[in-house]
């Protein structure tokens, strides 16, 4: 069964060495024997063999058959290591049981030896503590000068057996480490596959975070929090005509608001992605345009003041002539009032006006025409009020 650390923010203890918390890796150990017979030469040192594994636990194996003389450190750290081998009985047997490092003939980190003159079968075990680096192998060697070969047995738990085990607890991975000295003012990321302390630039941030925002062509794909500039003719633009700078709201990865600012003009505009209908709603005034102090509604109608020029405008005479003039902006849900003044283009001779004007649906104004000079320009000035 795995054990989860707990949460340090909600629990007073927490084990430490193991990053930042999930299942406690595998305590490292390994317990090998060989159950066959070993014949051991005289006055020659001998690494012994093993053939079986009683258990092996870690990251990768520390024994195989390819190098089985061998365990291999995988996790570094402190480790008990241990040896025991078995002699057969043989008359005056001096023998020794060594723990070799890495290879070498003189590379001893722990040694047992006796010197007896009985012929009675001999066991030898030997021990030690020692720092081992990944990679690092130990091996058991035994010699004896007797005069003759002598057998070493195996196939019981005390005979030939050789193990380690990892001291202390599984140490945090080095890649999971903070970095130090700590630097004040400094944050811990990433560089050429180490952690280092370094401070926040601009290339550390997405590209919608920093000082020069990123150009879109489609304001619909602005949808993380930040900034960006909306080229001219990109698709879903407040107008195509302009480039506008584009704030990015996101709150719950679904409720997202834009706000664009026209670039070199005052001109706002805001919109909304409606979850419900699963679509973006149209483009409207934002709210940072002003209204006049202490108009009615301020907070739920709005102002669009703007100038519209009409090419030619036929003399109708005294009946007038009635033309629908477009709003820069769509208003989302009403349309209240509507005003035009005019000023002809040129001289004209007899009378030339505006009769009256009205909303023409949400996007558009009505303008009633009196012109009894000749066809003119007319240029307008108009108020549009709505929410």
């Amino acid at each position: 069964m795995s054990v989860v650390i707990p949460d340090p923010a909600v629990t007073d203890w927490v084990p430490m060495g193991f990053g930042l918390g999930g299942p406690i890796p595998t305590q490292p150990s390994v317990r090998v024997y060989n159950n066959a017979v070993q014949s051991v030469p005289n006055n020659t040192g001998y690494a012994v063999t093993f053939n079986a594994v009683r258990n092996d636990n870690g990251p990768s194996a520390h024994w195989s058959a390819s190098n089985p003389t061998r365990l291999t450190c995988q996790v570094a750290g402190t480790y008990y290591i241990f040896g025991q081998i078995e002699w057969a009985a043989k008359a005056t047997p001096n023998a020794q049981c060594a723990i070799r490092l890495n290879g070498g003939p003189s590379n001893m980190i722990a040694i047992g030896y006796f010197l007896d003159g009985t012929s009675d079968p001999r066991g030898m075990n030997v021990s030690c503590t020692y720092q081992l680096s990944v990679g690092d192998y130990v091996e058991i060697r035994a010699w004896q000068n007797t005069g003759a070969a002598i057998n070493i047995t195996g196939g019981s738990p005390y005979q030939c057996e050789f193990g380690m085990a990892l001291l202390g607890g599984v140490p945090s991975p080095t890649n999971k480490r903070i970095p130090t000295p700590v630097v004040n003012g400094q944050w811990i990321k990433g560089s050429g596959g180490a952690a280092i302390w370094a401070p926040i630039t601009q290339p550390d941030l997405p590209s919608n975070l920093r000082d020069q925002e990123p150009s879109i062509t489609d304001a619909n794909l602005a949808t993380q929090t930040g900034w960006y500039v909306i080229n001219s003719g990109a698709s879903n633009s407040p107008d195509g005509s302009y480039y506008w700078h584009l704030f990015v709201q996101n709150a719950f990865g679904n409720q997202i608001v834009q706000t664009a600012h026209r670039i070199q003009s005052n001109d706002v505009r805001r919109r909304r992605f409606d979850t419900g209908a699963g679509v973006w709603t149209a483009w409207g005034i934002g709210a940072i345009h002003g209204e006049p102090g202490g108009w009615p509604g301020v907070g739920t109608a709005r102002i669009q003041a703007f100038t519209y020029q009409i090419a030619s405008q036929p003399a109708a005479g005294h009946g007038g002539s009635q033309v629908s003039i477009p709003l820069p902006v769509t208003w989302p849900s009403a349309h209240y009032c509507f005003f035009a003044t005019c000023w002809p283009g040129s001289t004209w001779a007899g009378y030339s006006g505006i009769i009256s004007s009205l909303p023409n649906g949400n996007s558009a104004g009505y303008v009633m025409f009196e012109n009894t000079s000749s066809a003119n320009q007319m240029n307008l000035a108009c108020l549009s009020i709505g929410s």
